[in-house]
């Protein structure tokens, strides 16, 4: 994917009433480089992504980011993700990373990251070889990884999935919690345990019990496939089994325009926003709920080492 930035896209701009100070617009520009990155290894080895949740709607919609969003989400099948993730450390590039609870330490998320930089900013020097790439960007950005996986078409089959993960869920957030007893840490190490037929070391940290439940989660997450089912499910998400698609929404593409490039997204758009937004053409004026703009604590990070940047001259003071 090449960008063809215009010259007057990093200007502070209005949309919808909502002031995009120029320092996102140079963050949209440079999530759209890793995004980039990404489509061109996905086209050489064949890999199938998509927008989702609000880069999807963004795409729709508005046709590139929501005025108030500033990360960008993408989903792929699981088949499509294991095969990412295997070839990565091969075929992406030295600044790029794909960052999961297999290939970074302490990374507690079934959601799979793209970075471009693994957990730090830097020296002066590294960040402005980053903006020269990275459309005068300083900052860590990257994207959401959504893996997609089948649900079996049985109720009692979702049912115990579900439960499964719920078993797996509660034992791992009960060794990250400070106000957890040893007791009902121990009665729940039991249950995985007795489930699943492992044993879980509790005198190692709680970073690495953590990792075994997270590990058993993601099994779960993918144990059935296309020979089961035809419908698929963004599973590690527990809250969101109620909402199951045909797989055949996922498989066929359409491309989209997105700012001053294109995205694809899924044919099926239309029912994956119905059932996360239901209106979706409605607009609602405020920033997601995560923290806005994300890149808050990093600039703290930079103005608390003495570093600024101009970004009418793409410089660092």
């Amino acid at each position: 994917m090449k960008l063809n930035i215009p010259e007057n896209f990093y200007k502070e701009e209005v949309r919808d009433d909502f002031t995009i100070p120029s320092e996102m617009k140079h963050c949209w520009a440079a999530q759209l480089e890793v995004l980039a990155q990404l489509d061109d290894i996905c086209r050489k080895y064949g890999l199938h992504y998509f927008a989702l949740y609000g880069t999807l709607l963004g795409a729709v919609r508005d046709k590139g980011f929501i005025p108030w969003d500033d990360d960008l989400d993408i989903g792929m099948l699981r088949s499509d993700l294991i095969t990412l993730e295997r070839i990565a450390p091969q075929v992406f590039p030295d600044d790029l990373h794909m960052v999961t609870y297999r290939s970074l330490k302490g990374f507690d998320s079934l959601l799979p990251r793209v970075t471009n930089c693994l957990n730090h900013l830097g020296s002066p020097e590294t960040i402005k070889e980053r903006m020269k790439k990275y459309h005068g960007c300083p900052y860590v950005v990257g994207l959401d990884i959504f893996p997609l996986d089948y649900v079996p078409a049985s109720e009692d089959e979702r049912d115990l999935q579900l439960n499964l993960l719920k078993i797996l869920e509660t034992c791992r957030l009960a060794w990250l919690a400070d106000d957890v007893s040893i007791s009902n840490r121990r009665y729940l190490t039991v249950q995985v345990e007795q489930t699943f037929n492992v044993v879980i070391d509790e005198h190692s940290s709680s970073e690495e019990i953590n990792c075994q439940p997270l590990k058993l989660e993601d099994a779960v997450c993918a144990m059935y496939g296309p020979a089961d089912s035809d419908e698929v499910a963004i599973t590690f998400l527990q809250q969101n089994w109620d909402r199951r698609f045909p797989d055949k929404s996922f498989t066929n593409l359409i491309m989209q325009p997105f700012e001053f490039t294109e995205i694809p997204v899924p044919l099926g758009y239309h029912e994956f926003l119905t059932a996360y937004y239901g209106d979706y053409m409605v607009k609602i004026n405020e920033p997601s709920s995560h923290e806005y703009p994300f890149y808050k604590s990093q600039k703290a990070v930079l103005e608390q080492a003495g570093i600024f940047i101009d970004y009418d001259h793409m410089n660092i003071l």
